[in-house]
């Protein structure tokens, strides 16, 4: 066959060729077809492993209906299984998010969690005067001042603005009975005004049973006695409150020394400058959260509310 495809393929040549080359295609289509049987041979000779041929007996045996019996079991029982697993899988699913619905309906029905806003429009309007007071006023002041006062200094003088607010913070602490923390006030006030310059220097850092006084405040005391928010309230200048703590202002007005100087430019002086000084620490802090937030107004209320709630609790 070989030797035929050849010929036809090439007549032109054939016709020229000699009875010599005609031998010599043959010879050659003869060793051709020795060395494919050759090859075939030792392929069919090479033994079939005991294992391929038990796979094959066994493929071309048909099942008995035992078997196909047990195969189509076992074919129910996993479909039966994945029915129960997506069923089980829906189940928790559903349960999961019934929780979380009832978690989230829970923490909204709370009325710690939420407080009455009846003067919203006054207040949002308050919000937008105080931020255009923040960025107009406050903000521009307070960069230059860090620029000309040294953090370390800037730190001092917060130290010595908190050393000041001494009484507020015993006082609260002795009406809720929190007479350890009052101890350690009283302790911590001796040893900043003593040794640390009148409190520049607030060295009950470094003494351990003085360290992380959390501050206590007349608002907090209302709600020591059970006296809830009220309602949210925000002031001009003096930024978001509460009618509690408001009220609680009105007692610390009297327990803060300050208040007691008979200048009121000095008195103003004084608070301007210690409101310029807290801001130059914190610069930053409100554009993030102004930034971060699609209410700012409801992001203030919310982050002032679980600040003082947070304080109430400890």
């Amino acid at each position: 066959m070989i030797s035929q495809v050849f010929f036809m393929a090439t007549p032109s040549w054939c016709h020229r060729c000699t009875r010599f080359g005609r031998y010599l295609a043959l010879l050659i289509c003869l060793a051709l077809c020795t060395a494919c049987g050759s090859k075939s041979a030792s392929v069919v000779a090479e033994p079939v492993p005991l294992s391929s041929q038990t796979a094959v007996s066994q493929a071309d045996t048909p099942p008995s209906p035992e078997a196909r019996t047990a195969t189509d079991a076992g074919l129910q029982a996993s479909a039966t299984d994945t029915d129960v697993w997506d069923d089980e899988l829906e189940d928790d699913w559903e349960t999961d998010y019934d929780e979380l619905d009832d978690e989230a309906l829970m923490e909204a029905e709370d009325p710690a969690s939420t407080i009455a806003d009846p003067l919203e429009p006054f207040n949002r309007a308050m919000f937008v005067v105080n931020d255009k007071l923040y960025f107009w006023i406050l903000k521009p002041t307070a960069n230059v001042y860090a620029a000309v006062f040294p953090q370390q200094m800037r730190t001092g003088i917060y130290n010595v603005f908190h050393n000041l607010a001494f009484p507020i913070r015993f006082v609260s602490s002795v009406l809720q009975l929190k007479l350890d923390k009052a101890a350690r006030e009283v302790g911590a006030f001796a040893m900043n005004t003593t040794f640390g310059i009148g409190g520049l220097v607030k060295v009950s850092d470094h003494i351990e049973p003085l360290q992380d006084i959390s501050p206590e405040d007349m608002g907090q005391t209302l709600a020591h006695y059970g006296i809830g928010d009220g309602f949210y309230i925000v002031w001009p200048v003096f930024g978001p409150s509460t009618l509690r703590d408001t009220t609680g202002k009105i007692g610390e007005y009297f327990l803060d020394p300050i208040n007691y100087i008979d200048e009121w430019e000095i008195r103003w002086a004084i608070k301007g400058a210690d409101t310029l000084n807290y801001t130059s620490l914190h610069l930053g802090e409100y554009e993030d959260l102004k930034e971060a937030a699609f209410d700012p107004y409801e992001a203030l209320k919310d982050f002032y509310l679980q600040y003082r709630r947070h304080l109430v609790r400890e």
